[in-house]
């Protein structure tokens, strides 16, 4: 526990031992901090970025900022379950060794206890010296009922009446002494030793101990008292009455009374933690798959996921994702998703959600829509684009799996619904990424033992609510698997590379597992289009538009039909442009058979067209009709001929009574009219060219498209600070602060500070002289001042600081 010191002499100075205090506040703290070597420093920086600010400060800013409750706050979300329960454990008992919190909790480790001595201590959240540790100031704030316990009996001293707190320090043969705080602590000592407390129970009523048992059992603190219970007189017969007026509960109001935790404790012989896990769960191979199968099995599911997301955002550069009016994609638009790209609809919201994530698209009113950022996303490689996707995933606040799922009325959330930001949607699963790499060498892990590890590791990033925990690492582990970061439940090569933030790995292993994007294609005589490896985003997009893709096959295969050659037709395609797109790109030239058919469709595409219209004026004769064709009123109302006395015009029918007889004429609304009204989509003329040479994926996004660096990988990642960083400010804390001059007089009362605060509330021997004979006290130390007080066998012995000769720990 003693790692971290700096030898004597480093850095050109000699340090005197520091100050280690009862709760050492942020001056105290800043004094052990001076102690520490460079290294420790470093650690220490880097396992608590928050506090690199300070660090240009000098170490009394430092020592400050680490002990706020919301730097320790930060701290304490990230820590495992042997820390926390260890801070608990010191919360209730401090200052501690080791062997007596292990004798606290029960849980009959020592080592453990020692091992989260050792964490807590690296990160600044509790003070080792010699063996002894103690919280630094600020812990207890944010340890609300440590252990589940209440209260302690020194903290409701104020709540106890004069009588009943004089029986207590008869009853326990405890002696006034000068302040009450020293008192109630010596009755807190004595209180949660086993004899302390049966001589309260001495002479109890029939079931006072069950009910007591009860109580601790429940570890609630909080008892209701009936009614002016708190006025009865004593009653020796009613256990409720008895237990007031002997301190077991304490009236806190008159009808809330508090069981101090040193009842607690007294009636625990077995601990209060003995089943807590203060080791870490390790995850453990279940099967040897090997490195080559885990790594094809995850690149096949990283360039599915990436062809997904490639063609969702393409539906959203087309506006063909609908929005609901209350927000959101809803679940019949992602089940439509689903079908048409071979998706489950969960997975069809989570890549939506990872598109969002990655700022690619946005949920505009009526339909999603693509972002300036999408035309630079599409003009990086393919490997860049999926690790795009893949660190908007690692920087996301929130759960992909969030869309579909159910919210608290039970009916299913939509994705892009615009959640609150999830602490463990980002910190959580960087841990369980850690925790998955552990496993390494292609093996597989078991889901259920790697949750449990991953919540032992940090159980308050996933907290305790709803969803719980463990469905929180579930989808966790599903977006990883969804991405290609792993499979068959093992970690793909690419994912070491990414925890262990090699890029240079990263990028040389994202660009073997993905490829190239292809510029050319196979054309068949069975109508179908088979891609030689990944296609070029540009020619996959044209491709899409004339053919269908085939689902289920690792290779991109495309089929053209007589629907598919119209939905091109429809988007503007000519004949001309699909043959001239075809030849350019086939490597074997354009099969009979598909020249056949595309011939086929252009000869009959367009040959009947249905016109939109929501009126029908019918004239009288066939000039009145060509009249009214040609005034500029009706070229204004969109009024056309379609026979020799019907006109059809997209206005409404009111309305267009209403502009006819402003021109002088006398219609009728004949209420057997039909008017049909049909939305007439933008496409480009047929007569536009002849190909689609100018026609490129995300070319409208691109238009406006922005600047970035070459290496480009998507938004940052908010990790802990950088190397570089972490060293500048060791360097800055190191040369702008000065340690205490030895041998000074305030040196020499800090030693005797360290000493004696070592053995707060803890035994001790005293030697002291009284009338020039060295005299032996034993006991407890309760109270540091002028005096030092004692708890021993006859109750409070106070000795005057400058009599003692020594102070030693007869336990060690």
């Amino acid at each position: 526990l003693s790692r971290g010191r700096r030898p004597d002499g480093e850095n050109g100075r000699s340090d005197p031992p520091p100050p280690v205090l009862r709760q050492p506040d942020g001056v105290r703290f800043a004094d052990h901090l001076r102690t520490w070597s460079r290294d420790a420093l470093a650690e220490l920086l880097s396992l608590r970025p928050d506090l690199l600010a300070a660090s240009d400060h000098g170490f009394d800013a430092l020592g400050r900022r680490a002990t706020t409750p919301p730097s320790l706050g930060r701290c304490l979300v990230r820590s495992d379950v042997g820390m926390l329960v260890v801070a608990d454990a010191l919360a209730v008992s401090s200052p501690a060794s080791a062997a007596e919190i292990d004798e606290l909790l029960g849980t009959g480790d020592v080592d453990a206890v020692l091992d989260a001595l050792d964490r807590l201590q690296r990160r600044g959240v509790v003070v080792v010296e010699n063996g002894v540790a103690a919280p630094v100031a600020g812990l207890d704030d944010l340890l609300h009922r440590p252990l589940g316990l209440g209260r302690s009996i020194a903290e409701l001293w104020d709540h106890l009446s004069p009588p009943v707190a004089a029986d207590l320090v008869e009853l326990l043969a405890v002696g006034g002494a000068h302040r009450p705080s020293t008192t109630a602590r010596a009755v807190a000592c004595r209180m949660r030793e086993p004899d302390g407390l049966a001589r309260l129970l001495d002479g109890a009523p029939d079931n006072t101990e069950a009910i007591i048992d009860a109580l601790v059992e429940q570890r609630s603190p909080a008892i209701g008292l009936p009614a002016g219970h708190l006025y009865r007189d004593v009653d020796r017969y009613d256990p409720l009455t008895w237990m007031l007026g002997r301190g077991l509960i304490v009236p806190v109001n008159d009808g809330l009374a508090e069981l101090p935790r040193e009842v607690v404790i007294a009636r625990s012989p077995q601990g209060l933690a003995p089943g807590a896990v203060l080791r870490p769960i390790g995850v453990q191979p279940v099967a040897g798959l090997g490195v080559d199968q885990v790594s094809a099995a995850a690149a096949d599911q990283a360039a599915r996921a990436l062809e997904a997301c490639e063609a969702l955002l393409r539906l959203a550069v087309g506006g063909e994702i609908s929005v609901r009016k209350a927000g959101g994609v809803g679940v019949r638009e992602l089940r439509r998703l689903g079908k048409l790209l071979a998706l489950e609809p969960r997975d069809a919201g989570r890549l939506l959600e990872l598109l969002h994530a990655a700022r690619l698209v946005a949920a505009s009113p009526g339909a999603v829509t693509e972002t300036p950022l999408a035309g630079a996303w599409w003009g990086q490689s393919r490997a860049r684009r999926w690790l795009v996707l893949v660190r908007a995933w690692l920087a996301s606040p929130s759960f992909l799996s969030r869309a579909l799922s159910t919210d608290e009325a039970g009916d299913p959330v939509p994705a892009l619904g615009g959640d609150d930001p999830v602490a463990a949607a980002h910190a959580g699963r960087r841990v369980m990424l850690e925790a998955i790499t552990t496993v390494g060498g292609g093996s597989a892990h078991d889901p259920d033992q790697l949750t449990e590890a991953v919540v032992w590791r940090s159980p308050n990033l996933w907290g305790t609510g709803d969803p719980p925990p463990e469905v929180l690492v579930e989808w966790s582990l599903a977006e990883a698997a969804l991405l290609g970061l792993t499979a068959l439940d093992a970690a793909a090569p690419v994912l070491d590379a990414l925890v262990s933030e090699d890029d240079e790995a990263v990028n040389r292993l994202a660009t073997a597992a993905l490829g190239d994007d292809q510029g050319q294609f196979v054309l068949q005589s069975d109508l179908t289009a088979v891609g030689l490896g990944p296609l070029d985003p540009a020619v996959a997009g044209d491709l899409g538009e004339l053919a269908d893709r085939v689902a289920g096959l690792s290779v991109p295969t495309y089929r053209f039909s007589e629907a598919s050659l119209r939905r091109g037709f429809d988007r503007g395609w000519t004949a001309e442009g699909v043959e001239s797109f075809l030849v350019e790109h086939a490597m074997s030239g354009l099969p009979q058979p598909l020249s056949y058919l595309i011939a086929d469709v252009d000869r009959r595409y367009g040959s009947v067209r249905v016109l939109g219209a929501t009126s029908v004026v019918v004239a009288d004769d066939e000039a009145s009709a060509v009249e009214l064709a040609a005034t500029a009123r009706a070229a204004r109302l969109g009024l056309r001929l379609v026979a020799p006395t019907v006109l059809v015009g997209p206005v409404d029918p009111h309305r267009m009574v209403e502009e006819l007889r402003a021109e002088g004429l006398f219609p009728t609304l004949d209420g057997s009219t039909i008017g049909l009204s049909a939305g007439v989509g933008r496409r480009r003329s047929r007569s536009e060219g002849t190909g689609n040479a100018d026609k490129t994926v995300g070319s409208d996004v691109a238009e406006g498209g922005i600047d970035l660096p070459p290496d480009w990988t998507g938004p940052p990642l908010v990790e802990a600070a950088l190397s570089g960083e972490v060293a500048e400010a060791v360097e800055a804390l190191l040369a702008t602060d000065e340690a205490p001059v030895a041998g000074s007089a305030t040196d020499a009362r800090f030693d005797l500070d360290r000493r004696l605060a070592r053995l707060w509330n803890r035994p001790a021997v005293v030697m002291h002289l009284s009338n020039g004979e060295l005299v032996e006290v034993r006991g407890v130390l309760v109270d540091i001042d002028d005096t030092l007080t004692l708890l021993g066998d006859g109750g409070l012995e106070e000795v005057a600081v400058e009599s003692v000769v020594s102070v030693e720990d007869p336990a060690r």
